[in-house]
This record gives C-alpha cells, structure tokens and sequence, in this order.
C-alpha cells in the first residue's frame, strides 16, 4: 500500500546529475509521487530496509513509470513502512521508439532471460507465442511482470514494458498489424526498417525455426523479413539483436515533466 500525503513544500528542481548515480538505490512506485509520501508495502518495505540497508537520512530515487522521477530523502523506516520526504525531480529516460517483441516461448530459463535484457535495451510491449515449434507452454504474467519491473529499476529506464498475455501467431498478427510496422526475423534477404515510423513489431522465431506453413503465412499478411546476422542466431539472442535493431535509430531521449 502506498500512502500520500498532501502537505510539504514543493521544489520542482530538474536534476541529471543523479540520474547516473548507482549509489542512489531506485525503486517502481506506481501512482502518483507526492512531495511527502507513505510507503507501506511490505516487499518494498523489507527489500528497503532488510536486504539493503537503507536508513534514515538515506536518499532513493522513485519512479512511477508514467514519465515522473523523482529522489527523496529517508525520514524515516520500520519493519512495516517507510516515510520519504522529497528532495528533486529527475527527468526520466525513456525509449524514443515503441518497439514491441513477439517472441516464441522458450525453454527453462530463457524466457526470463529475454524479458530481462530486453527490457535493458527498450522493449515496450513483450508478446509470448506459441508457434508451431514452441516447446514450452507455460507462462506466468505475474513472474513476467516482477521481471521486467526490476530491470527497469536496475537500468534506470522510466517506463515498465507491458507484457501481454501468449497469443497464437496467427492471433497476435491480427491484434497488432493494423498498429505498427511488423517484421519477422530470418535469416536471407532483409527488408529496410523506417527511421521515421515510431511503433514497430518484430516476430522472432523458436529453437526450431520458423516452419513453412509460418513462412507462407508471413508472406500472405504481407509482413517483411529482417536479417538480423550473417551468423546463424539463438532465439534468445535474435531477440535482443532484434530490439537493438530497432531502437539504435533513435537513441533514449528525456521527457518533459
């Protein structure tokens, strides 16, 4: 539970040069971020003041991934809550480019794998599938989502990427084609991806392979092939190879609060 309160003075201060400042420990608070705050959420509460060591007097850096980022200072802290008083305003960085990444299920722990480097690099939507090569069918949201929040703390981007819920190929094309330029990554000719065009969607294969009947029906939807390396690729590293592709463009840009 996170707890607001009203009262205090404002000192909206635009601040780099704690942006970098890997002393600062930085946390995902969602909602509204109020001069005095109230943080009684006992995950955050325990990993605060049990596994880091955080004290009174110390500062923390949170953010609500809707564009505000701010540090405050420790007032004070229990094993139940914590008491934050604000200190100043850091202007997030977030992805320029809106890249989602539909990927096909992987074995044991590679799924988390690419949702945590993804993540790293500027994915903002992460799409599960299941394609007709797909091993693995199980897939928990909630793990995804604690995944994804906690490389966002750790490499200091100011939004959390949504995931969504694994789709069928067939399925997620239908959902998304109408909202962004799709690719699929495979290995041969490739197509030109836009500098200009901000939504992009890229498909990346299993273990496996795509399978002739995906090919041919990338091929009826219209959607282009994206080469990623003259190298053959591990589907965990196409799909980092693939956001790096799309995002290197345009590199992180801050937003105006």
């Amino acid at each position: 539970m996170y707890r607001k309160k009203e009262k205090g003075f404002v000192r909206p201060l635009l601040s780099h040069a704690n942006v970098n400042d890997m002393r600062v420990h930085r946390f995902y608070v969602p909602g509204r971020l109020s001069d005095e705050l109230l943080i009684e959420h006992r995950p955050l509460v325990h990993q605060m003041k049990r596994v880091l060591r955080i004290r009174a007097g110390d500062t923390v850096r949170l953010f609500n991934g809707a564009g505000v980022e701010r540090v405050y200072l420790l007032a004070s802290i229990d094993d139940t809550r914590v008491d934050l008083r604000f200190q100043e305003d850091i202007a997030p960085n977030i992805p320029k480019r809106h890249i989602t990444l539909f990927f096909s299920l992987l074995k044991k722990d590679k799924t988390d794998w690419v949702m945590q480097k993804t993540t790293e690099i500027g994915v903002s939507r992460l799409v599960p599938l299941f394609t007709d090569r797909t091993e693995k069918t199980g897939f928990s949201r909630e793990r995804a989502e604690r995944i994804v929040i906690e490389a966002a703390e750790q490499c200091g981007r100011g939004d959390i990427p949504e995931i969504v819920e694994p789709l069928q190929l067939e399925d997620a094309i239908d959902e998304f084609d109408s909202l962004m330029e799709l690719f699929y990554c495979d290995e041969g000719e490739s197509a030109a991806v836009g500098s200009s065009t901000h939504a992009l969607g890229c498909f990346v294969g299993p273990e496996g392979g795509w399978s002739d009947a995906e090919l041919e029906y990338f091929a009826r939807r219209g959607i282009q092939g994206l080469a990623l390396s003259p190298f053959t690729l591990r589907a965990e590293t196409a799909c980092v190879a693939a956001v790096l592709t799309f995002s290197t463009a345009h590199p992180f840009r801050e937003l105006d609060n």
